[in-house]
């Protein structure tokens, strides 16, 4: 048919001319054909991976008891008590100047203890 992509604007496939889809596999996304076997395929980089975007992270409040709130500090960011003890209590961030993926890391440890974070700016990947 055409090897140029404007074809793709208005979804039909360079090649052949039948539909063409878009489609996101892990860090990947591209269109492919729903006839031939065209495809093309790009870094998807609209994933945290690829977010530079530093990140604060605080412990949200919850009904878990402060001293196991701070045993919990210590324990998930490896420092010793009396640091936790003063992170809590001076309701410092947990972490500053984080990428996404350790956000995402670190909400996942937080949240098998009971225990929610906040993320500032505002965090625009889904935690799950």
């Amino acid at each position: 048919m055409t090897d140029d992509f404007t074809s793709l604007e208005r979804g039909l496939c360079p090649a052949c001319g039948d539909a063409a889809e878009t489609f996101e596999s892990g860090l990947s996304s591209g269109w492919k054909c729903t006839n031939c076997d065209w495809s093309i395929a790009t870094a998807n980089s609209i994933t945290p991976t690829f977010d530079d975007q530093s990140y604060d992270v605080w412990l949200e409040e919850s009904p878990v008891e402060r001293t196991k709130k701070i045993a919990f500090v210590a324990m998930l960011l490896a420092i010793d008590i009396k640091s936790a003890r003063s992170r809590y209590d001076s309701e410092a961030p947990l972490a500053e100047g984080i990428q996404a993926l350790e956000v995402k890391k670190l909400h996942k440890k937080f949240k098998a203890k009971g225990l929610g974070i906040r993320i500032k700016p505002d965090f625009p990947w889904p935690l799950g």
